[in-house]
């Protein structure tokens, strides 16, 4: 069958690349794609609405439509007919509200007893400053604007000024709408898993790096890396606190999850507590957990095959390239000289912003393009990934990148 990857950035180039290898897919085409990922030999196409897509979906052919971001699923394209015979592997909006709004996620989460961080949820920038007033908020607060910030929308404080600031600034970007969370501590990972009708499968683990960079201070931004497996993850914890327990909620309400999910945990002197819920794979998790996949990715997309099998020999370290200004605007494109090859026998290339030109590559700006490398340990994937880049830049510093990502 044809398949369709909806996006245009990093995670979809790793998702196009591991479901080219199905023996259940002919064409993997990326809408709208980017140019690096068209370099790829992927097929790429863009539209303007549903409408638009769905006569692009039966001029191709198409059979298995894979939003990548949340976007897409927020708009209910779950629920949109492309076709009888046309399958949209994703939640509806109103499940994706376990990414789309923090407050609901949150809801949902106290109904089926999964632990996270004490919560006010707050509707107004008001609400939220009194809320600093008459809590104690000396451990720290974080502070999430509800809906979608693209990774950007929370802010770890130290102090209620600093909370009081955060708020302010978020609701400029992000709308007035909060929950504010008590701070918890402790390493955070990454589960995942593959859903048809509320029965999930496990889909591995992965650790990422939010933050701009190590410094306390640091942004938040859409991720700068990650690396696969999460050694230290215990999955049967996730399963029994909360794979189990969420499916089993629900379902209780009548409701019926399909798509990828995947939860961000932190593993605190209190046990595991949900950070949040993304309705999709990550983007950088995705581009480090795809290339361990040893089974057929679009067999369980399908959900023809149940068995989902890693390579437990190797792991994986991918780093990303970003533009100086990110996650600011104030972006200036720049010319980028890079080598015919982008990728080695151990290292594999995903493109996000890059674009090609008749002159060469330009930044844009934003998260340009990442690199995996798989090793036969964490050490021997981190050590090739850095060099490889090392390699690919040429002393050129126009690009920036976390050098701390697999330690």
């Amino acid at each position: 069958m044809n398949v369709l990857v909806l996006g245009s950035g990093g995670r979809e180039h790793a998702l196009a690349q591991a479901l080219r290898k199905s023996k259940y897919c002919n064409q993997v085409f990326v809408s709208p794609g980017n140019d690096g990922i068209r370099e790829s030999g992927f097929l790429t196409f863009g539209f303007d609405d549903f409408s638009e897509l769905k006569e692009k979906v039966f001029h191709h052919q198409i059979k298995l439509i894979i939003p990548g971001g949340e976007a897409y699923l927020a708009k209910d394209i779950a629920k949109y007919h492309f076709g009888s015979d046309v399958k949209v592997f994703g939640p509806t909006a109103e499940l994706s509200q376990l990414e789309t709004s923090k407050a609901w996620a949150k809801k949902l989460m106290t109904q089926a007893g999964i632990p996270t961080a004490s919560f006010f949820p707050t509707e107004s920038v008001i609400e939220a400053l009194q809320c600093l007033d008459s809590q104690d908020w000396r451990e720290g607060v974080v502070i999430k604007s509800d809906g979608l910030a693209s990774g950007k929308g929370v802010v770890v404080c130290a102090s209620s000024d600093e909370a009081r600031l955060a708020v302010n600034e978020l609701s400029s970007l992000y709308g007035e709408k909060f929950v504010l969370e008590e701070k918890l501590r402790g390493p955070e990972f990454s589960a995942f898993c593959i859903v048809h009708n509320n029965e999930f499968i496990e889909f591995g683990s992965a650790c990422d790096y939010k933050k701009r960079s190590s410094d306390v201070g640091s942004p938040n931004t859409g991720g700068m890396g990650a690396y696969a497996p999460c050694f230290w993850a215990d999955q049967s914890e996730v399963r029994r606190l909360v794979w189990e327990p969420l499916f089993s909620q629900i379902k209780e309400q009548g409701l019926s999850y399909t798509g990828f999910l995947y939860v961000g945990l932190m593993l605190t002197s209190e046990g595991l507590k949900v950070i949040e819920f993304n309705v999709r794979l990550g983007d950088p998790e995705a581009q480090a957990l795809l290339p361990l996949l040893e089974s057929d990715l679009c067999s369980h997309i399908l959900g023809v095959d149940q068995e989902v099998k890693f390579d437990s020999q190797k792991s994986s370290v991918h780093v990303v390239l970003v533009h100086p200004d990110y996650p600011k605007g104030g972006k200036k494109s720049f010319k980028l000289d890079l080598p015919l090859s982008l990728k080695s026998e151990t290292v594999e290339p995903y493109f996000s912003s890059l674009q090609k030109k008749n002159d060469g590559w330009f930044v844009p700006g934003g998260r340009v393009l990442g690199f995996t490398a798989v090793g036969e340990s964490l050490v021997r994937a981190r050590t090739d990934v850095y060099e490889h880049i090392s390699q690919v830049l040429r002393g050129n510093t126009s690009l920036s990148f976390r050098e701390d990502i697999g330690l």
